[in-house]
């Protein structure tokens, strides 16, 4: 995923052929529980190449990102903020963005602008055991990052990330929305849901 391709291109048929054209375009993931992976930042003391992986609720409001650690990590050791954002003027990142920075050991873990606006109040983090194959030896650990989406303003709800860093892979989102449409489809076909939309309809009437 992310890679770059360019390509020409051009129509035929039985009256001939265009001209060429030129394109670019980028491959994507599929996404896994509404998310994807990315590539952790070089540390002395996690794997080289080692990667995170991230998913989003159904229901669009919550991100969560599970990371590796090494065995015995304790949480004195890890560090979790977010920065920036809200107008901009932060220490992690330009032009208002909000930034996510995990380290280890006072070192970067991972860094980079969000795939959009969170709720910093509600940012909640943990560590998990995850045994090691065979049973053998201490378990390694997982650093668990729970998130939750901030709706823009006039926005009904929080809109589907297509990455939990701006600069990392994407995943393709149009079953994300595809799948968003159906539900909201499926809710007016709710006879409880069509009452509640014609009482408040009625309310407003009534008012004007």
């Amino acid at each position: 995923a992310g890679t770059a391709y360019r390509a020409r291109v051009r129509a035929a048929n039985t009256r001939g052929a265009s001209g060429w054209r030129s394109c670019v375009f980028c491959t994507k993931l599929w996404p896994v529980e509404g998310g994807g992976h990315g590539p952790l930042e070089p540390h002395r003391c996690v794997a080289e190449g080692a990667s995170y992986r991230w998913a989003q609720s159904e229901a669009g409001a919550e991100v969560t990102a599970w990371l590796p650690l090494p065995p015995g990590t304790r949480a004195r050791e890890v560090g979790v903020a977010i920065r920036g954002g809200g107008g901009g003027g932060s220490s992690g990142g330009g032009d208002g963005d909000t930034w996510l920075e995990v380290t280890l050991g006072g070192e970067s873990l991972l860094k980079g602008a969000l795939g959009g606006e969170v709720a910093r109040d509600e940012l909640e983090w943990t560590l998990e055991d995850a045994p090691r194959a065979g049973g053998a030896g201490e378990p390694s650990r997982t650093l668990v990052v729970a998130l939750l989406k901030a709706a823009p303003p006039h926005a009904a709800e929080p809109p589907i990330w297509a990455s939990l860093l701006r600069s990392h892979p994407e995943i393709d989102v149009a079953p994300l929305r595809r799948a968003a449409g159906e539900a909201r489809a499926g809710e007016l076909n709710d006879p409880e849901v069509v009452a509640q939309l014609k009482s408040k309809l009625a309310q407003l009437a009534g008012g004007a």
